[in-house]
């Protein structure tokens, strides 16, 4: 299974919290308007007794009770902001191979106008030829093990290698 399915199943998973957390809220809403109601009934018709008042002073209760668990819980930007999270390691992750695979590119290229240069028989002397052919391998050596390491995450990759780009 790949990071993009296995996100793909995370944000979805998220996204259904999502959905049952909105309905919870959107109850405890429906509820509380419909305890507001009664309340402002009960002033309107005081005569109405006891009874009404005392069973709106438990569910002003319930409601209270529900607020406290809901302040208590995860909230959505919460969620959101996991969920975004989770997004932004995955699109870290495909950059870095992404930068890996043009730095792969940029030394094949070198490598290739390296042999051709020796193929024409143009360019410096033999034993320069040599030492740059031997960089270059050594370079693909480099990024082949910079690869493997960001591939187990074992040790975070450079992009950038300094020191050769100032020789040239």
């Amino acid at each position: 299974m790949t990071d993009h399915q296995i996100s793909g199943f995370a944000v979805d998973a998220e996204q259904a919290r999502l959905y049952r957390i909105a309905a919870a809220r959107a109850e405890r809403d429906h509820r509380r308007q419909t305890v507001r109601a009664e309340i402002e009934a009960l002033r309107e018709n005081r005569t109405a007794g006891t009874v009404l008042g005392e069973r709106a002073r438990q569910q002003r209760q319930e409601l209270e009770a529900l607020d406290t668990d809901a302040a208590q819980g995860t909230t959505v930007h919460d969620l959101r902001d996991q969920a975004h999270d989770a997004n932004h390691a995955a699109s870290l992750r495909a950059a870095r191979q992404q930068a890996v695979a043009d730095h792969h590119a940029r030394r094949n290229a070198a490598a290739a106008e390296l042999a051709e240069q020796v193929a024409a028989g143009i360019g410096p002397a033999w034993a320069r030829i040599a030492a740059e052919g031997q960089a270059a391998a050594e370079a693909r050596r480099e990024a082949h093990r910079a690869k493997q390491a960001l591939l187990t995450g074992r040790v975070p990759f450079e992009i950038a290698n300094t020191d050769t780009e100032a020789e040239k």
